[in-house]
């Protein structure tokens, strides 16, 4: 913005120069000449201070579309990411659990009966979700524990295939199963 607004006035002083360097420079006694180079330089730069007013809109114009454009983008994003997704092997599973309030889950299901919850809050941008972690649970038949948490994960996603409720997430935060099979390296989750 300031560099064109610093053009405009360079080319301002470029056009006023020759009637300044000029070698027929009205007298003193010239005041008719005088008066009309006044009142043209007056024009010019009036002229350039709208030319800059509006190059100053254009600008704040397509801000605020560009600024729309990526609001409308995040609400697409997450209408199509919201939802509970499964990944299921043998006797464990993992679910995520997006929300449309900004609120999150990881579930991590073991085959001991165990389950880890992580819970928090989310952003998303249009490659990976930004999963502020606030809470762990765990529960084991009738016990649980719950302690605060501050980390955050950085889940990559694709869809596979939206149609058939498919996504595919990569993270190297999800814990390890019981059958080192990555769980969340560019796997398949299907939405519930």
């Amino acid at each position: 913005m300031k560099k064109n607004f610093f053009y405009v006035i360079i080319i301002a002083i470029f056009i006023t120069t020759p009637l300044i360097a000029s070698d027929d420079l009205p007298t003193p006694s010239d005041t008719e000449t005088t008066q009309k180079i006044k009142e043209g330089t007056t024009k010019v730069l009036s002229g350039l201070g709208n030319a800059a007013s509006k190059v100053v809109d254009s600008v704040k114009n397509v801000a605020t579309e560009t600024k729309e454009n990526i609001k409308e983008q995040q609400k697409l994003i997450i209408q199509n990411i919201t939802g509970t997704w499964k990944f299921s092997l043998a006797d464990e599973s993992y679910i995520v659990k997006i929300k449309d309030n900004g609120t999150m889950q990881v579930i991590f299901n073991r085959e001991d009966n165990r389950t880890i919850t992580w819970s928090g809050t989310y952003t998303v941008d249009s490659l990976a979700i930004n999963f502020d972690i606030t809470e762990m649970s765990t529960r084991h038949f009738f016990t649980s524990q719950k302690q605060p948490e501050d980390k955050t994960w950085i889940i990559w996603y694709s869809f596979k295939n939206l149609a058939e409720n498919q996504i595919k997430f990569t993270c190297s935060n999800f814990p390890e199963n019981s059958y080192d099979i990555q769980a969340a390296k560019n796997t398949i989750y299907i939405k519930e």
